[in-house]
This record gives C-alpha cells, sequence and structure tokens, in this order.
C-alpha cells in the first residue's frame, strides 16, 4: 500500500544554524504558510505574496533572504500498520541539506540533490491496525551555510591569476564553491540563468506500507537479439526474516502494441537481509525499441511476484524495451543499424524545478520530435530530470545522452576530500539506478567542459559507478576526444561559414543567442525597456556586443528589425553546422547536437523554444534540416554577387532503414527550376550527387525538394547572403582555442 505525501504541506522558516545542529526548532516559526510537494521554497513563497514574481523584471534580485533563513515543511499523515508489516518513507528528490522528522524523531541527515532517500519508520508505528496520525517533516538548510571546498594553501594562491585569466560570470570562475555541491550548477547562477538556489522537495514523497518481503530493484539487461531477444534479469529482495520457500513469477507483456504474453516462474529461498536473484529472461519473437522514425519504441511491461503458501509477499512492477546501443568514435549504433544523432542540448526546463508540469516535459519533447530531432544531451550543469521526462523519451524514440551533473570546471577542480567523493557517489549511484531501466537513455556522461586530467579522480569514480549498468557506454567529460564544442562562433566572434568547415566526429555545442518573438519579451520586460536595449536586455543574458556582430546594421533600427535578424541568425548557424555534419555522416561524422533547445527562465539566449514554449525560427526551420531525408547545398557563402554562377555541390543524405527508389531532386529559384536530375537515396547514406554551376539571378532563396510519384518527400531552402562577419578577429580566435585546450588538456 502507498500513501502519498503529495500535495499540501505547510512552510515555515527558522533562524540559520550551523550544520551540526540537529534540534527540533519547529517551535520557532511565527508563520506557516502553505506550501505544494512536489515545489521548491522559493515557488510556495512567491504564492504566498513573500516573494515577487522573480521571473518578472529584476523580481529574481530580491531573493537573497531566502538562503539566510533555514526552512521547515511539515505536514500529517495518517497511517495504520497491521500485524508483520512494514513502513518505509521515500522521498525521491531533496534538494539539498536537510534531517528528516517523524513526531519529535530524528530520522536521518540527508546531503544531495538527486538520489531518492528511504527511511524504514516500521519501530515507530504500533502494529495493530489503528489509524494514527502522524507529522512527517522536513529541516532545510538555506543556502548561506552550505559546504564550500577546502582548497589547498597553493591553489588559494592560484585563484588570483586564475580569475584573472577567465573573467565573466561569478560562477563560471575558477574554484567557486559550487565546486563542492552535487546539485544543479546551473542554479549558481549561468549565462543564460540567475543564481537561485532552488531547495524543496522537487520530487515526490510517500509512505509505503509492505509484507516482510520487498522487492528493492529490478535490473534487465545487457540483451542479446535475435530471434528470441535475451537478457539476464537481476532481482534485489529484502527480507526481514528467513523464508525457507518462496515461490517467484516473472510476466511480461506488450505495452504499447497487441501481441503476445510470457512468464516465467522459480523457487528458492531467502535469508533475512539482502538477497539477490539472478535468472534469465528471454522473449521469443522481440518487438524492438527503436528511434521514432525507424518504426515503433515498442515498450513492455514486467511484473515480479514472490509469494509463499500462505499468500503474496511482494510485487514490483515496471516498463522496459528492448534494443542495443554500441559506440565508436561518437558514431552510433542502435539495435545493429548505424544512427545519426539529430540532436539538441537540453537544460532543466524551470529554474524551480518542482514547478515543472508534465504538460511542460510533453509539449518540449513533442515539439523536439515534430522538427525531426531525435537525440537529446541532458546537459551536465542540470543533471537528472524528473520521471515524467524520461517516460515521455521511451514513448516518444527520442535517444538520450545523460550526462552526471557536474560541469565548467575551468583552471581548477573538483574537490578530492572523501567527504565530497562519497556524496558524488551517492548521487551518481541514485541517478544510474533510477534511470537504467529507460530504453532511451543509451550513453552515459561523464558531465560537462572540464579536464579529464584535473579531475581523474572523479572520472575514474563514474566509470566505477557505471558498472552498475552494462547496457550503455560512458563517455569522458565532453567535449572529449571525438566531440567538440564550436564557441569560435560567437565567443570568439568568427565568422558563421566555419561552421562549414568542422572536421569533429560530433559536433555537442554551437549556437547563437537570438531574441524570442516580442510577445514573449514583453511577458518579462517592461514596456519602456524593449527598446532601445539596455539595463533589462543585459539582465536577461544579451551580449549585445555579440549580438550586434552577427547582425548587419541596417537591421539594427527598432525591436521587430532586430528580433527577426537575430533569429535569422541563429537559423543560419543552425543550418550551417547541422548540414555540415550530416554531409560527414558518409565518412566519419556521428552527430549533432545544437545547443540549446530550452530555457529555465525567460531570457535571450541560445533557446530555440523559448521559456514559454514559442519556437524561434531556428526551431521552425529545424523541419527541414533534421527531416531524415535531406538535401543540402554545399557552396561557398562569403563570394556570390548576383548574377554570377554559384558553383555547388549537391548531397542527398537518407537517415531511415529503408531505401527510396524513382526520385527526383530538384533545385528552384520562385517559378523557375533551375537543374533537376533522378536520384535514388541507399538507406543510412550520405551521397555526393552533383557538382554544379547554377545561375542564381537575385538574391532569392533558393529551394530544393526531394519527389517521388508525386509526392515531396523532402524540401529545403538557402539563403544567399549570410549574416555575420566575414572574418573574425585573431584575439578571440586565440581566447576560444585556449579556452578549447584547457578543457581538454590541462
Amino acid at each position: 500500500m502507498v500513501i502519498s505525501l503529495d500535495g499540501a504541506w505547510q512552510l515555515g522558516a527558522v533562524a540559520q544554524q550551523p550544520l551540526c545542529f540537529c534540534g527540533d526548532d519547529r517551535r520557532t516559526v511565527a508563520e506557516w504558510l502553505p506550501a505544494q510537494v512536489p515545489g521548491n521554497v522559493h515557488a510556495d513563497l512567491m504564492r504566498a505574496g513573500r516573494l515577487p514574481d522573480l521571473y518578472q523584471g529584476e523580481n529574481v534580485k530580491s531573493a537573497g533572504w531566502v538562503d539566510d533563513l533555514d526552512w521547515w515543511l511539515d505536514r500529517e499523515v495518517e497511517v495504520a500498520l497491521q500485524p508483520g508489516e512494514r513502513a518505509f518513507l521515500h522521498f525521491d528528490g531533496i534538494d539539498y541539506l536537510s534531517t528528516i522528522w517523524l513526531d519529535d524523531r530524528c530520522l536521518a541527515h540527508h546531503e544531495g540533490a538527486f538520489s531518492r532517500l528511504s527511511v524504514e519508520i516500521t519501530e515507530y508505528l504500533p502494529a495493530d491496525g489503528i489509524l494514527r496520525g502522524y507529522r512527517i517533516a522536513v529541516r532545510l538548510w538555506g543556502a548561506a551555510v552550505w559546504p564550500r571546498p577546502a582548497w589547498h594553501w597553493w591553489e588559494r594562491l592560484l585563484i588570483p591569476p586564475t580569475r584573472w585569466l577567465l573573467p565573466g560570470k561569478e560562477s563560471l570562475r575558477p574554484y567557486h564553491p559550487r565546486l563542492r555541491l552535487l546539485r544543479p550548477s546551473m542554479q549558481a547562477g549561468w549565462d543564460f540563468a540567475p543564481a537561485l538556489p532552488a531547495i524543496g522537495l522537487w520530487e515526490g514523497a510517500r509512505v509505503e506500507l509492505i509484507g516482510p518481503v520487498t522487492i528493492q530493484e529490478v535490473d534487465i539487461g545487457p540483451w542479446v537479439v535475435g530471434a528470441i531477444a535475451r537478457a539476464p534479469l537481476h532481482l534485489w529482495l529484502d527480507a526481514r526474516r528467513e523464508h525457507s520457500t518462496i515461490k517467484g513469477r516473472v510476466v511480461w507483456s506488450p505495452h504499447t502494441f497487441e501481441g503476445s504474453d510470457g512468464a516465467l516462474s522459480w523457487e528458492g529461498s531467502l535469508t533475512a537481509g539482502q538477497n539477490e536473484v539472478v535468472f534469465s529472461l528471454e522473449i521469443p519473437s522481440p518487438m524492438l525499441w527503436q528511434p521514432w522514425e525507424w518504426g515503433q519504441p515498442h515498450l513492455y511491461s514486467l511484473i515480479v511476484t514472490v509469494e509463499t503458501d500462505e499468500g503474496l509477499l511482494t510485487s514490483f512492477s515496471l516498463r522496459f524495451g528492448i534494443r542495443t546501443v554500441a559506440v565508436d568514435r561518437m558514431r552510433l549504433t542502435i539495435n545493429g543499424s548505424p544512427f545519426f544523432a539529430r540532436g539538441v542540448n537540453w537544460v532543466p526546463a524551470d529554474i524551480l524545478p518542482g514547478t515543472v508540469p508534465p504538460e511542460r516535459y510533453e509539449q518540449l519533447l513533442q515539439m523536439a520530435c515534430e522538427r525531426g530531432v531525435n537525440f537529446i544531451r541532458v546537459w551536465g550543469g542540470g543533471g537528472r530530470e524528473r520521471r515524467e521526462f524520461y517516460e515521455l523519451c521511451d514513448r516518444l524514440g527520442i535517444l538520450l545522452w545523460q550526462e552526471f551533473p557536474f560541469a565548467c570546471a575551468f583552471l581548477d577542480h573538483y574537490p578530492r576530500d572523501r567527504d565530497f567523493l562519497d556524496v558524488a557517489y551517492q548521487e551518481s549511484v541514485s541517478m544510474v539506478r533510477r534511470l537504467r531501466h529507460h530504453p532511451s537513455l543509451i550513453l552515459w556522461g561523464a558531465g560537462n567542459e572540464y579536464s579529464y586530467r584535473r579531475n581523474r579522480h572523479l572520472v575514474e569514480m563514474l566509470a566505477q559507478v557505471v558498472q552498475h549498468d552494462d547496457n550503455r557506454p560512458f563517455l569522458p567529460p565532453s567535449p572529449g576526444p571525438d566531440d567538440r564544442h564550436n564557441w569560435h562562433i560567437w565567443h570568439g566572434g568568427a565568422p558563421l561559414h566555419e561552421l562549414a568547415e568542422e572536421t569533429t566526429p560530433f559536433l555537442s555545442e554551437f549556437g547563437l543567442q537570438a531574441l524570442p518573438g516580442r510577445r514573449s519579451l514583453s511577458e518579462f520586460l517592461s514596456e519602456d525597456s524593449l527598446w532601445p536595449p539596455g539595463d533589462q536586455w543585459i539582465s536577461r543574458y544579451a551580449n549585445l556586443d555579440k549580438l550586434r556582430c552577427y547582425l548587419p546594421a541596417a537591421a539594427q533600427h527598432n525591436l521587430y528589425q532586430f528580433i527577426a535578424a537575430s533569429q535569422e541568425a541563429q537559423a543560419a548557424a543552425v543550418q550551417i553546422a547541422v548540414e555540415r555534419l550530416r554531409r560527414r555522416k558518409a565518412e566519419s561524422a556521428g552527430g549533432v547536437a545544437i545547443w540549446q533547445w530550452n530555457e529555465p527562465w525567460p531570457a535571450i539566449s541560445w533557446a530555440l523554444v523559448d521559456y514559454f514554449g514559442r519556437p524561434k525560427l531556428a526551431a521552425e526551420r529545424l523541419r527541414m534540416w533534421y527531416s531524415p531525408l535531406l538535401l543540402s547545398l554545399d557552396f561557398d557563402r562569403r563570394d556570390w554577387q548576383a548574377g554570377q554562377p554559384l558553383r555547388a555541390s549537391l548531397w542527398a543524405i537518407n537517415d531511415l532503414t529503408i531505401a527510396f527508389a524513382g526520385c527526383e531532386a530538384r533545385i528552384c529559384q520562385g517559378e523557375q527550376c533551375l537543374w533537376a536530375t533522378p536520384l535514388a537515396l541507399p538507406a543510412h547514406s550520405a551521397l555526393r550527387v552533383a557538382d554544379l554551376a547554377l545561375t542564381a539571378v537575385e538574391p532569392a532563396p533558393l529551394r530544393l525538394e526531394l519527389w517521388q510519384n508525386e509526392r515531396c518527400l523532402a524540401y529545403n531552402q538557402y539563403s544567399l547572403i549570410v549574416p555575420g562577419p566575414v572574418r573574425g578577429s585573431l584575439a578571440g580566435k586565440l581566447y576560444r582555442t585556449l579556452a578549447e585546450w584547457v578543457m581538454r588538456y590541462l
């Protein structure tokens, strides 16, 4: 039996105490306010009118006092414990430092943001079947007293010079205190989000009543797939006493499709305490979980029951998919077939993660699918998302690269002391165990933008952690040996055509800032600050110098021009990079991931979809560039003049598992067809179809069309005028090259 603790709680503030404090100071709460779980303290304070809307204007600057207090979350629950039953209290996500209380008893101390905390409370509940009320409470420490790294004396001497070398956002500079914390780094303040340490119960909580035996975990895989799919099935059981004879049954059945059920039975015994049972799961004629463009992401249901002659002891259920994955220099193979990743980078959907409704996940992920996205990198500066995110990716057939929550340690390193590594191990193991049954998750990543050499202790620990999951590969920190973050464009001021020279196997970050539409801007900026650009733009992370660098001067005279030009420049960068990587699929390229898909706070950022769920121009045009079938024109965008021949190479790309014969490729401008040729596209191919010299009579867009039997299979278009600088500054290029070298080698 499960008793949900989601819903209404009460929130109270108390004076901040040192971390060693273990007392109950609820009596000092001056006023209890209504609260919601899942949720965050800041969201509760906004609802109660104690904080202004933190998403408006510069209101976020008024929230600092929240960090200087400690907080209680408290509620009553009624429980009737039957003889022989056990009771557990589960918290799926507590952020960050806390103690857990039942009535006036302190049950546990917790540090972390991503691990599940489970506490047995059986001994505190009378097992007489009488319904009684109990108070469940969580004491949360404010961010002002959270642990800080203990740097060596010689490292403290390095802080001034390294910070001089890396100016800019405080939280991104070397030796920042956030490196000691196992929580979303982004909440320390980033270049697209404010500093807002969001404490609270950001995932669900519940009381669970069970019998004398419980199934703690189930793990399936790795799969060996043929006419029969085979995988080891691991069960971890906890028994309060010895059971000499038990009977187990495993039943699987199709969850998202029609098909046959299957079952297997087993008998054995259990000792008191922890028990592990392993046997082989065999499913004949398996229906594979596949990326959405290849077919259906088939899901199965699994139910495990354990009983004795006296009746049912425990049961456990989950959903799983049958698929295989391999990676070689960032070239992916899914179910034995090559897979090209048409990806985006995902950041947390909200700066207050406990407030994200499932509908927002569904909106963002469905929009991605509709625009051809088949792969998402879950960025390490955020961390783990809520359960609904992964379930939706399973159902939609989107593949995930999940990074551990470590990001951006420049010219420094993560702590090496045992306290930090113990918490890092706890949080990372919990992520693996909670997510490993999701077929959408195909890669573990060590994190984002930190040196392997200076953080060998952390990467090697994570490599041990992922041994709890032998069903997917583990990647070093990104960028690694076979992927690249190209910030010569934007941060280095390099021209967009440099993206057409990329040689990396996997381009895992690149992009340009672009303004959202006027409607979105007016929802977080005051009317008088919309134009001209000023302090409120800058407070929302607009880098005006870099924006202007990539915008034509003639398009900077009013707000509507500026919005349109910034979105055109962002779209041009996306098109050039995406098509370059997709053309190189035939050589060594394995994929591309645009920075970034979404944003956690209304901002002027790199996001293709703004905080309010409204797509920018690049997101709309992504339907062309991320279509599984693509016609691509490779040409030098710097030299074309009206009336001159346009020298280009035409490419045809097919990411599907099926071939297309009897096609025709056309190049048009306006109503005129400039060139056409018959074409056949093999499966999993990137073909150089022809080298051309076209005469484009005007700067109107060129349109490419792929037809088969009077049906247009794909289309694309090109502007012959590309925004931005013709050449980058030497200083900018040197700076970004140095930064990339530091991340990889120092």
